[in-house]
């Protein structure tokens, strides 16, 4: 393990015990200067590490912008409102600057999130888990962070416009690409709240505004509420289909007047009363399984709510995060274990060692904001950062070769996706500040080769971020020798079971290369 760390250019900062810190390099000094055929070269400068739709993973380094783009981003919460470096990277069409266009659509959306705060008492809502469907530059999420409503959000970035997640991710906030005309790659009613703004007059170039529609009513929560802003030519029939669907709507102006060319879609989802023989959408057949989400083709129905109401009758905020919900019932996995004692056996657990962390390595000293959970299990890492009060999101990533706990996740008030640990995550290089993979590489290495994950792990991980991996001790050696060759400092320590355990940890950061 420590030689593939070292050869990954990864340094070790920080060893306390068992735990050890590595961080990532800052530039390419260290990799231009290795010895002839390391075994993890450089990307090719002709490789553009920001493609990342449909595209396969390469076993090479990507190499760090000379011009530190992605490194050099402010403390949380100064970075939420200052206009990041990578701002000037974004290519789009528009005739202001782009530093005022940031600002301009942050005051935007504070001044809408505190009008809907007076009107309709969005602080009395039950809105924890909220997706904005296009999300520019996360002004919509910045301001809800602002206005101190406790909820998670998901920016969306269409893959049909400006690719601006480098900025969401500079600023400290969670988002992804995706393409609206697919299905997205969540579990069935798991959101509170989506928003959608602009949205649709640009989708319906590309595939129908039902196929969008209906995937939204899929992933919207019984009660759940999505508030639809988009041009007046496309709303007539926009509240056509989510009439249809059942739900219920309010059409009304926006704050410009009667005469604007937008207007606000207010939809609340209900359960679907008996409706008329021939309805344009209609329900899926029984035999449908809408979990199935993994490459898949969307469907023009609408899915059925189950009649036991699973993933309706969820707790509010916070009691919600420690609840045993009822789609854990759902889950096949084996285990010997009731669900229930298993759920909060891994609460406790990675409890204890969170607090093991934070007192041996000084946790909430660390620059962490923007943290990703590679195989999550039911969130319960990510539930002991809320616990411990560290101010960080977390994307808890389930691997589809393990049991699909996304609905336990959701259900807690936590955020998540499905990924293919084989293939590229869709998201922007150089976003996320640390990395926790538990049980990741002992599984995925019967699927492929473990530098894949770890390359990719190094494509995502910030210049200086850092990387946890506790696994077993029959893949450390190898993963050392990996993240060495990538130039990560890293080092190998006992758990708290003691050097005769099965397991082992593996701090790592991604350093800058030297000469």
């Amino acid at each position: 393990m420590l030689n593939l760390t070292t050869s990954l250019c990864w340094k070790l900062v920080q060893k306390e015990g068992y735990i050890a810190i590595w961080q990532k390099p800052l530039n390419n000094t260290c990799y231009l200067s290795r010895e002839a055929g390391t075994k993890q070269p450089l990307c090719d400068e002709s490789d553009d590490p920001d493609n990342v739709w449909y595209t396969s993973l390469k076993p090479c380094i990507s190499r760090i912008p000379e011009n530190g783009y992605g490194g050099n981003v402010p403390s949380w919460p100064d970075r939420l409102h200052t206009p990041p470096d990578r701002l000037q990277t974004i290519i789009f069409d528009s005739y202001i600057a782009r530093k005022e266009l940031f600002k301009a659509e942050s005051k935007f959306w504070n001044e809408i999130i505190g009008s809907y705060i007076r009107s309709m008492k969005w602080k009395n809502m039950k809105l924890r888990n909220v997706m904005d469907m296009k999300a520019g530059f996360g002004g919509f999420a910045a301001a809800l962070n602002d206005h101190k409503l406790d909820c998670w959000v998901l920016n969306v970035v269409p893959i049909s416009g400006p690719n601006t997640l480098p900025v969401i991710y500079d600023r400290g906030l969670l988002g992804v690409m995706h393409d609206w005309c697919e299905p997205f790659d969540t579990y069935p009613r798991t959101y509170d709240f989506l928003h959608a703004s602009g949205l649709f007059s640009v989708e319906r170039k590309r595939c129908e505004m039902s196929t969008i529609l209906l995937e939204m009513d899929r992933i919207l929560r019984p009660g759940g509420r999505a508030y639809i802003r988009d041009s007046i030519d496309v709303m007539d029939e926009i509240q056509e289909i989510t009439k249809a669907m059942g739900w219920h709507t309010s059409l009304r102006d926006t704050s410009e007047g009667p005469h604007a060319s937008y207007r606000i879609l207010t939809c609340e989802k209900r359960l679907l009363k008996a409706r008329e023989a021939g309805t344009k959408q209609p329900l899926c057949d029984e035999s449908d399984d809408p979990d199935n989400v993994w490459y898949t083709s969307l469907k023009p129905c609408i899915s059925r709510i189950p009649e036991n109401g699973y993933g309706g009758n969820v707790p509010s905020w916070p009691d919600r995060l420690h609840t045993p919900p009822d789609r854990l019932q759902t889950i096949t996995f084996d285990s010997y274990i009731a669900r229930k004692e298993l759920f909060k056996a891994e609460s406790k657990f990675w409890n204890e060692i969170i607090g093991s962390y934070i007192r041996s390595m000084k946790w909430k000293k660390m620059k962490l904001r923007n943290v990703m959970d590679m195989k999550a299990g039911f969130g319960g890492f990510a539930a002991a950062l809320n616990d411990h009060k560290l101010d960080c999101w977390v994307l808890n990533v389930v691997p589809i070769s393990g049991p699909n706990t996304l609905p336990v996740i959701y259900d807690r008030g936590l955020l998540g996706v499905m990924h293919d640990w084989c293939e590229p995550f869709d998201t922007y290089p150089r976003t996320y500040d640390f990395l926790h993979a538990s049980g990741l590489f002992s599984v995925e290495r019967k699927r492929c080769e473990m530098s894949t994950i770890l390359l990719e792990m190094d494509r995502i991980l910030r210049p200086g971020g850092r990387a946890y991996i506790r696994d077993s001790i029959d893949v450390m050696d190898e993963i050392q020798e990996i993240t060495k060759a990538m130039g990560w400092q890293t080092s190998l320590r006992d758990t708290s079971e003691g050097p005769h355990a099965s397991y082992r940890i593996l701090t790592c950061e991604k350093r800058l290369l030297k000469a």
